[in-house]
């Protein structure tokens, strides 16, 4: 994860093409606060949260411009042709931009996508398919109050986010992401 972060921060135009999937079977693990992390490191401007897979594949979809991630929040199973879709924007180094009554433009996506989910594998993977990443989140720290408080508290402290970010800004990227 540091080498993604580092690669995200060091190179915002690059597009790392993985789908990561964040997943537990428990609530209250840290899954949706990932999304928070990345908001307080790089600005909530450059990240979206979508609630389902439907407002992801909206058609008008001029919202999701100009993000460095998109996150899809507790999908559960996505059917075999929306994962097909899925891939084209996983790896796609262009994206079909359209606002309401307006044409659809073409532009360049330096956007990365995650999810979280309840469902080890939500969406449908070829055995040849190496665009997805599970990433099993522990749940140590579930219904932990006290930890979630000081998290969330971490994350509006300036010093500690900048300190983050010049971390990142300054990590020797050692894997091809």
């Amino acid at each position: 994860m540091f080498n993604y972060f580092a690669t995200k921060i060091q190179q915002p135009d690059f597009k790392v093409c993985k789908f990561l999937v964040l997943f537990s079977r428990h609530t209250g693990t840290g899954k949706t606060s990932f999304q928070k992390f990345c908001e307080a490191l790089i600005s909530k401007e450059l990240v979206m949260m979508c609630e389902s897979a439907t407002q992801f594949f909206n058609d008008e979809n001029s919202e999701q411009l100009n993000k460095l991630f998109l996150v899809l929040d507790d999908i559960e199973k996505l059917t075999k042709s929306q994962s097909d879709k899925l891939k084209n924007r996983v790896t796609g180094t262009t994206f079909r931009y359209k606002r309401l009554y307006e044409n659809t433009v073409t532009m360049p996506s330096h956007c990365d996508l995650l999810c979280t989910s309840n469902e080890e594998w939500p969406v449908f993977v070829d055995s040849d398919d190496r665009r997805i990443e599970l990433l099993k989140v522990q749940n140590e720290f579930d219904g932990d109050v006290d930890h979630w408080n000081k998290f969330y508290g971490e994350l509006e402290d300036v010093d500690v986010m900048a300190a983050w970010f010049h971390f990142f800004a300054n990590y020797k990227i050692t894997l091809d992401v």
